[in-house]
Order: structure tokens, then C-alpha cells, then sequence
């Protein structure tokens, strides 16, 4: 069974959060089964956006990131505490995903935290627009061709520039990590 990690940082936002649960969820039922959404976070019971909390599988320091196929990363509001309560060890976590190719999935301004961990220069990403562009600019200043649209992939890293993108960004990760008709299926049935 492939294992795919859910990367929650204090802050994440539930619908970012749901759209990677249900995919795969919606896989697990009526797709090719082989893919099992593993969540992760600081501690057992994770602080989410708008006063709602979540329990997740293991913690951050319980995670062997070479026993998973591919790496989710839902954004959230800085208001939060999203980007305060980050640390080194989920960045670790992304670079060790990146530096063995494997497929990272990230959604609005949960692409920051790719720049963060060094992993965006010269590739292109889209992160949330904000109306005074500061995460774009935060985007551009890692080094990383900030795109314009819902999502971009670019080899192994998929982004999406807000919560809308949320569904686009998961079924994409889905066609990664089972196949492109097998996303497509699930796309239909979700009526998405």
C-alpha cells in the first residue's frame, strides 16, 4: 500500500485539508485502493484556522519520510499561527521528499513553505494572491518563477494558488501516485 503524508501545520485550512481526504478517501472506495492519506502534525491534536482542531496520525518527529510515495502540504492563515509554529523538521521533511524526486503537492500558501525549504529556485509555482501580492513577493524572492493560474506542475512539485485549487491540486497528486484515468474517474464521481 502506498503511503502518502498530510503535512498539517498549526493554522491549516480545513477545506485545503478535506480536498486531500476526500480524493484519496474517494480512491480508497471507488478507485485503485492502493494509496493509504497518512496525517501528520507538530503534536497529536493539531490547531487548525477558524478555532477547529484536528487529530492526526503520528507527529512530525514519528515520520520516516522514506516510507511514503508522495507529500501534501495544505496552507493556512498566518493569523493562525501557520507560518510561526513551522520549524525546521517539516522543512527537513520536504527536502528529503524533494531530493528523492519524490511528488510534493502544495496549496495556496502552503507552496511558501517549499520556498521556505529551498526548493523553488527556477521553478515555476503559484501560491495565494493576496490583495497586497506579499506571499507572491515572498514566492519570487526564493528564487521561484511565480506563475499565474489555479495550479502549475513542474516535475515533481505541484502547487495551487488558493483554496480553490484545492480539489485540481489533489487529483493531480492522485494521477501521480496511481494513474491519470484513475484521477479522472475520481474526478467524476466527485463531481468536481
Amino acid at each position: 500500500m502506498k503511503q502518502i503524508l498530510l503535512l498539517l501545520l498549526k493554522g491549516a485550512e480545513l477545506w485545503e485539508i478535506s480536498a486531500f481526504t476526500d480524493v484519496f478517501g474517494w480512491n480508497q472506495l471507488c478507485g485503485e485502493n492502493g494509496c493509504r492519506l497518512v496525517t501528520a502534525g507538530p503534536e497529536r491534536e493539531v490547531r487548525l484556522s477558524f478555532g477547529h482542531r484536528m487529530l492526526v496520525d503520528l507527529t512530525w518527529e514519528q515520520v520516516e519520510p522514506s516510507s511514503y510515495v508522495a507529500l501534501a502540504i495544505p496552507g493556512g492563515f498566518p493569523r493562525y499561527g501557520y507560518f510561526r509554529a513551522c520549524g525546521e523538521r517539516p522543512l527537513q521533511m520536504i527536502r528529503c521528499f524533494h531530493q528523492a524526486g519524490k511528488p510534493i503537492a502544495a496549496v495556496c500558501t502552503g507552496s511558501l513553505l517549499l520556498a521556505k525549504a529551498g526548493i523553488l529556485r527556477g521553478r515555476r509555482a503559484v501560491t495565494y494572491t493576496s490583495p497586497d501580492t506579499f506571499f507572491r513577493k515572498e514566492l519570487a524572492l526564493s528564487g521561484a518563477v511565480v506563475a499565474d493560474g489555479g495550479f502549475v506542475e513542474d516535475e515533481n512539485l505541484i502547487t495551487g494558488d488558493g483554496p480553490g485549487a484545492a480539489g485540481a491540486v489533489a487529483l493531480a497528486l492522485l494521477s501521480r501516485c496511481t494513474s491519470p484515468e484513475n484521477s479522472e474517474r475520481i474526478k467524476n464521481l466527485m463531481r468536481l
